[in-house]
């Protein structure tokens, strides 16, 4: 870690539980906090060896597989969290914005290809995002974009 102060929180959202216990993640839980989201059902049998390494596991109703934003982030701040980094791809970044539960986007694009290789964004609101800072760290790209909610220029 190269900034001072405390480790942050972690959570993720895992709705199948596939979190592996052989995982730094889930090794690291003991001496940095970790909270995983996933679906309601998931069998005691992957349930248990997380809880023992210290996992705390929140399980939720889920919809077509997912799990609800909202739900999640009101669980997180009901932990005292008033501000979250997410890191994810299109389907997490699309989630958030179309809930209104995000602020502002810093993109970084690298040049390498993750995951499946979608566009970053789809959805409607993705015309709502102004550019307010763009820098390039090697051949990587690092744009800030703010959501421009009613009212605002």
């Amino acid at each position: 870690r190269l900034a001072d102060g405390p480790n942050p929180h972690r959570y993720l959202i895992d709705p199948d539980l596939d979190l592996r216990i052989d995982s730094a993640l889930a090794n690291s839980a003991h001496s940095q906090a970790l909270t995983v989201f996933c679906r309601a059902g998931i069998s005691t049998t992957k349930l248990t060896p997380l809880i023992e390494m210290g996992v705390v596991i929140v399980q939720h109703e889920s919809v077509n597989g997912e799990i609800g934003i909202d739900s999640v982030v009101s669980r997180i701040a009901r932990d005292g969290i008033d501000g979250l980094l997410v890191e994810g791809g299109a389907g997490v970044f699309s989630r958030f914005l179309n809930s209104g539960l995000a602020d502002e986007i810093i993109c970084i694009t690298a040049t390498r290809m993750f995951g499946s290789g979608q566009p970053l964004l789809n959805l409607p609101v993705a015309a709502n995002l102004r550019l307010c800072s763009e820098k390039y760290i090697d051949q990587d790209s690092w744009r800030k974009y703010e959501l421009i909610r009613n009212g605002d220029n």
